[in-house]
Parts: structure tokens; C-alpha cells; sequence
């Protein structure tokens, strides 16, 4: 199951590099690394650079959650401007619908439908940290 998890997380992330100069006119140069509306947070869309894989140090407090929400953009438990925004560096997060699906869009949210029973949020994949700054949109 766990690898299964791992492989989804790496499908995205070379999606992402795919349709990373379908979107470049919007991120930036033609060319450019930018993929734009990848990720939520603080019920905004932002846009990230693909970066790495990232080794796990074992310290979870140096990662932020990434929400890996079926059906939609995965959810950052935090974003740029937030004093617990730890750069982009991720710890991927599985989630699982158990009610009817509906947008999330931000910590709050992902919490909220926990605690309402509409999802189940696994534990983080610490083998599958990577790196992948948000940047605004706007």
C-alpha cells in the first residue's frame, strides 16, 4: 500500500513537470519552470517550482504537510507568509474521501472535514519528502 502511495506521489510530481511549459506562459518566460495552480493553501492557489526528492531528517517539524486530496490540487498546511511555513519542503500526505468529495482549500479546511468524518488523513510519507517551494499567483 505505502509504495503504491510513493509511486501516486511521483506520478504527480512528473505530471507537474509535464505540464510545466504547457503553463509557462502564465508562470513566466516561455520556458519557464513555474507551473501555475499546483497547489492550495489558505484558500488561495499557488503556484510551486518542482524541486527534488528531499532525504528525511527525521524531524517533522522541519516539513510542512501536503495534503494529497483525490480529485483536486493537494492542500499545503501552510504557506508562504506564514510564521510556520518551513520553504516549501514537504511531507506528502494521503487523504481519503469517505463522505461526498467537495474543495478544500486550505489547513482549516482539511481539519474541519477531519473532525466533521469526511475524511481519513493517513500518517505523512517521510521517504517521499521533496522539495517544492509556493509561490502567489498574483
Amino acid at each position: 500500500m505505502r509504495k503504491s502511495i510513493v509511486i501516486a506521489i511521483a506520478a504527480l510530481l512528473t505530471v507537474g513537470l509535464i505540464a510545466a511549459p504547457a503553463s509557462a506562459a502564465r508562470g513566466g518566460e516561455n520556458g519557464s519552470p513555474i507551473v501555475v495552480d499546483a497547489i492550495r493553501a489558505d484558500g488561495d492557489v499557488f503556484a510551486t517550482i518542482l524541486q527534488k526528492a528531499l532525504p528525511y531528517n527525521g524531524n517533522n517539524a522541519s516539513y510542512d504537510q501536503l495534503f494529497l486530496v483525490p480529485g483536486q490540487e493537494p492542500v499545503a498546511e501552510a504557506a508562504p507568509g506564514n510564521s510556520d511555513y518551513n520553504g516549501g519542503r514537504w511531507l506528502p500526505t494521503p487523504v481519503e474521501w469517505v463522505s461526498t468529495p467537495y474543495l478544500l482549500t486550505s489547513w482549516a479546511d482539511v481539519h474541519a472535514a477531519a473532525m466533521a468524518g469526511d475524511i481519513i488523513v493517513s500518517d505523512p510519507i517521510t521517504e517521499a519528502a521533496f522539495l517544492c517551494p509556493l509561490i502567489p499567483n498574483h
